[in-house]
């Protein structure tokens, strides 16, 4: 059988019917491009796929370098509004120590809640990756320094509330 053009379907087999002539000759050349097309369209799907994965690992960084720079802004704000609280509602501690029995408890009471805010804020500063210091020891020791900034912070308080409920035997230089 020949198609309109006078070829045997033997020699030139096309699906369509009649043949234009070099249509089939397109034809075969397009069906030998789709495989690279769809390799090239898989390369350009993993190649988005990539820059998505790209874009989401600076997204997840700038999420954590924010985290940080509120942590440490927080933690600032909170030590600037902790020594302006205990400034400006102190008064003269010899005169504290001089107080009846029950002003020099609450004063002492009022000491113990900072060291409290103190350490609740730095045991949760702890919980956080801010702080961290690996030391360079074999096992790669990580050191909290909230924790000895919590010291130097509390244990004064804590001994000054002793000294303030000993009362006036105590000297005041103590």
């Amino acid at each position: 059988p020949s198609f309109g053009s006078g070829t045997p379907r033997a020699l030139h087999p096309c699906p369509q019917s009649p043949c234009k002539r070099g249509g089939c000759r397109e034809r075969e050349r397009d069906q030998e491009q789709q495989p690279a097309s769809s390799s090239t369209s898989q390369a350009a799907m993993s190649n988005e796929t990539a820059v998505a994965d790209f874009d989401k690992l600076l997204q997840q960084e700038a999420f954590d370098q924010g985290t940080k720079v509120a942590q440490i802004f927080s933690g600032i704000f909170f030590g600037g509004l902790a020594t302006w609280l205990t400034v400006s509602n102190g008064g003269s501690l010899a005169f504290v120590q001089r107080a009846a029995l029950e002003k020099r408890l609450t004063v002492c009471c009022y000491i113990n809640m900072y060291v409290a805010m103190f350490s609740t804020f730095f045991n949760i500063f702890q919980l956080t990756n801010v702080d961290d210091i690996v030391l360079p020891v074999e096992s790669g020791f990580n050191l909290d320094v909230a924790r000895p900034i919590e010291w130097v912070l509390t244990c004064p308080l804590m001994q000054l509330s002793l000294v303030l409920m000993g009362g006036a035997k105590l000297p005041d230089y103590r």
